[in-house]
């Protein structure tokens, strides 16, 4: 449950029974992924990420993934 109380008095309060992202909100979108990863590395090449990501299933070996998180900016 969560309540949240205004300056002005007023309470407002749901119930939210799976978090944002969770299968049974309709998980995670790309366009999420990049937000979140882009503001918490601004330094990196997010958007190259998020384009290879979304091809995985198109890579020749799983070294490819991993060159993704050791490249330097």
């Amino acid at each position: 449950m969560v309540t949240i109380r205004t300056r002005d008095g007023g309470v407002h309060s749901e119930r939210v029974g799976h978090s944002r992202g969770h299968a049974a909100r309709g998980g995670v979108t790309w366009d999420d992924l990049d937000a979140i990863w882009s503001e918490a590395l601004p330094d990196q090449d997010v958007g190259s990420w998020i384009s290879r990501m979304r091809k995985l299933e198109d890579l020749e070996h799983v070294g490819e993934v991993l060159q993704l998180f050791t490249e330097q900016p």
